[in-house]
């Protein structure tokens, strides 16, 4: 599972900056989380393939989160996409897609199937599940939990007594929890190991500190956190609904974060190190993002 990050601004970009985008890589699977102006020249700065996005999941419906989606579908109908493309988003982003799909004399040929996102688990794959959850913003907003299911691992010691080392049934026990070997029943729970948990990455969109966020993040391997000011514009921070690095920290370390990098950031900050520094005060494993960085869970 590999995250890079693509835009690490907040509402304007700067010249080392570009607008929210975040990557997300797991197996097969290549989604964006937020997809603002220019994410797809950012994408030139990697080796991640436009044509290869099969999802996008937007947090709330502010320009600077969601305009980069009317480029990103135009360049992918020019590249010839025929493979369907997945939109997530709150309430109205529908008008949005719609707008950019039907954009005069375009015509657009292939799918895109809009999906209304609520409280709870939005989509569900064989190892895999996103979660949207509701922040405090200034408008309705969302943030988003990708958590990979457990892993079932059989016990070889256990399988190689039921001559079923390396057998081809061992993928039917897994999927179907009990086979016959031999004359034998044999059941999933017998021969598996402890279950051991999937990783489990959480991006909180923009939101000011609050409770969703804590729960959301609890025991992740990694949080990524709006972060737009720091302790010298705390007032400011609550008043537009944003979050600042301390008050971030502060919640990773009650949520048992693995790993914290804040995001985000106001264009009044030179060297956003400044916040990081802060919410190391709190919370060593705390870093600031900068675009294109990437980091492997």
């Amino acid at each position: 599972m590999k995250v890079t990050f693509l835009g690490t601004s907040g509402s304007l970009p700067t010249k080392k900056r570009g607008q929210p985008a975040i990557h997300l890589q797991y197996k097969d699977e290549s989604m964006l989380w937020d997809c603002g102006e220019g994410t797809q020249r950012q994408l030139k700065h990697t080796d991640i393939s436009p044509f290869k996005i099969n999802s996008a999941y937007i947090t709330h419906l502010h320009a600077d989160h969601l305009i980069g989606l009317a480029g990103l579908i135009q360049s992918l109908q020019f590249l010839d996409r025929k493979e369907k493309l997945e939109i997530y988003g709150p309430k109205g982003i529908d008008r949005y897609v719609e707008f950019f799909k039907n954009w005069d004399h375009f015509n657009l040929e292939f799918e895109i199937d809009t999906i209304e996102i609520r409280k709870g688990r939005i989509k569900e794959r064989e190892d895999y599940e996103v979660e949207a959850f509701p922040v405090k913003h200034s408008t309705p907003s969302y943030g988003f939990i990708f958590k990979e299911k457990p892993s079932i691992n059989l016990n070889k010691e256990k399988l190689k007594e039921l001559d079923l080392l390396n057998h081809p049934k061992c993928s039917e026990l897994k999927e179907k929890g009990e086979i016959e070997h031999k004359g034998n029943k044999i059941k999933l729970e017998d021969v598996k190991e402890p279950e051991k948990e999937g990783r489990k990455v959480v991006y909180s969109g923009d939101t000011k500190p609050c409770k969703e966020l804590e729960r959301a993040a609890e025991n992740s391997d990694l949080l990524i956190v709006d972060s737009t000011f720091g302790e010298d514009h705390k007032e400011k921070s609550i008043e537009y609904g944003h979050g600042e690095a301390k008050g971030m920290a502060e919640i990773a370390k009650k949520a048992n974060v693995g790993k914290l990098v804040l995001t985000h950031f106001s264009n009044r900050y030179k060297d956003e190190r400044e916040l990081e520094k802060e919410a190391r005060e709190v919370f060593e494993e705390s870093y600031a993002a900068e675009d294109f960085m990437e980091i492997e869970i």
